[in-house]
């Protein structure tokens, strides 16, 4: 579940906006074009051993979790208003995914990246 501390231990924030280089005032775009480049530097896939993708895994599916509340008006307009993460029994960002969900789930939302793509965002 995604929390205030989980996100600290990874990110060394536990504010959303600073997770994903944000400030609070960021449009939805602003957001999503954070999310991907972000994503993009995150991705397990990018690391080498696998010791590094074990641990992108884990940090990549948190930020894909901030992302996914911040995308979303409502849940967003939540967490400004009470600055807390833990607001629904399930969290507010619902159930685990599996490494697969999460693979289909980025195929889903972004085309495949190439070379030239990461270097246009460098």
């Amino acid at each position: 579940m995604l929390t205030e501390k989980v996100l600290e231990d990874i990110f060394g924030t536990a504010d959303l906006y600073s997770v994903l280089g944000v400030d609070r005032s960021a449009t939805g775009s602003k957001i999503k074009k954070a999310y991907h480049r972000k994503s993009l530097e995150l991705h397990p896939d990018r690391q080498e051993n696998e010791e590094d993708k074990e641990k992108f895994t884990e940090k990549f599916q948190y930020l894909h979790k901030a992302y996914q509340l911040l995308s979303d008006k409502d849940r967003r307009a939540e967490y400004d208003e009470h600055g807390t993460l833990e607001m629904e029994d399930d969290g507010l960002l619902g159930k685990a995914r599996t490494p697969d969900e999460w693979s289909a789930l980025w195929r889903s939302l972004f085309k495949p990246v190439t070379k030239e793509d990461v270097v246009k965002f460098e």
